[in-house]
């Protein structure tokens, strides 16, 4: 075949092509964009002024907005709420999209408004300023597909959404339980004080030093590990609380079991008292000083119940930390 057949053929097997390449193009499928949950709710930091769930046979739990920026539990007298908690539900919300419908009755299981409470819903009220309010039952996750099946209530259609509406279980849950958030590293001085008379002052000279020094040690006697006080101050690097109440709600009728007093290396104090009531635990700043509500974002005017195993760290005896004779 000579140089030009060649050259021939070649031309047209690209004539041919390019149309084909075309039609090609034009049957891929356009990109359907999945409808919006709630049409019209895409900024959800603007405009809701309260959360309300409803769990099946549980008192309802109400979170406010306060200053258009803090969240806020009215029945745990105002105590603040788990910012990150809100804006993840918020931003859920905003970005959900409608995957799948179903015909279903109201009875789906899980997404039903009244009946036996293992299948009705949590509803879930936003109220918004300058907007209607929105409304939801919130069903069970969806077995084989991601997602969630949702209804508007009254409603007989319910959807599979693209996302999970995470919603924390209790009301406890919905609250900011940090009471104290000190990195072990920033902590210098750690003294306790047991109502029996004991008294342990820990200490280190520099953040990177591998442990705490305890003062006083019996004659003879030093610590099991260098390390072995460390567990006393790391109480305060992430100290949640169990429950919280009132400060002038909360009776002690004994003095506290132990008192203790804290300072960190940029000079920063606090100092707090604990309390017995039955087999609980309950911890009381009474004062803090050049510390950040980062650091320390429990209140003097609250009464903080302690995890046992919070409590049983901060109250560690002496001879736990020293090593056999």
């Amino acid at each position: 075949m000579g140089r030009k057949h060649l050259i021939g053929l070649a031309l047209l097997v690209a004539v041919l092509a390019a149309p084909y390449a075309w039609l090609q193009r034009d049957e891929k499928p356009a990109r359907v964009e999945r409808e919006a949950l709630f049409p019209g709710f895409a900024s959800p930091s603007a405009g809701v002024r309260a959360i309300e769930v409803h769990r099946p046979g549980e008192p309802a739990v109400r979170v406010e907005r306060e200053d258009g920026q803090r969240w806020r539990v009215p029945a745990k007298a105002g105590y603040p709420a788990r910012t990150q908690a809100v804006v993840e539900l918020l931003e859920a919300l905003a970005g959900a999209r409608k995957v799948q419908a179903t015909n279903a009755s109201p009875a789906l299981p899980g997404l039903a408004e009244d009946g036996d409470p293992a299948n009705q819903a949590t509803r879930l009220d936003l109220e918004r300023e300058g907007g209607a309010p929105l409304a939801l039952l919130v069903g069970r996750p969806a077995r084989q597909e991601e997602g969630q099946w949702v209804r508007v209530p009254g409603e007989s259609q319910a959807w599979l959404i693209d996302r999970d509406i995470e919603l924390p279980p209790t009301e406890l849950a919905w609250l900011d339980r940090r009471v104290a958030a000190l990195p072990l590293a920033d902590i210098q001085r750690l003294e306790v004080r047991h109502a029996t008379g004991e008294h342990l002052a820990l200490s280190r000279e520099h953040s990177g030093d591998a442990g705490f020094g305890v003062a006083p040690l019996p004659v003879g006697r030093h610590l099991a590990r260098v390390d072995v006080a460390n567990g006393l101050p790391a109480v305060f690097a992430d100290l949640d609380f169990a429950d919280a109440a009132p400060r002038q709600q909360a009776t002690f009728k004994a003095p506290p079991v132990l008192t203790f007093s804290l300072r960190t290396f940029a000079g920063g104090q606090a100092t707090g008292s604990v309390y017995a009531q039955g087999d609980q635990h309950w911890l009381v700043l009474d004062s803090r000083t050049d510390l950040t509500d980062g650091q320390w974002p429990g209140r003097s005017d609250w009464a903080y119940r302690l995890d046992d195993d919070r409590y049983q760290a901060l109250a560690t005896p002496l001879d736990r930390l020293l090593a056999k004779p």
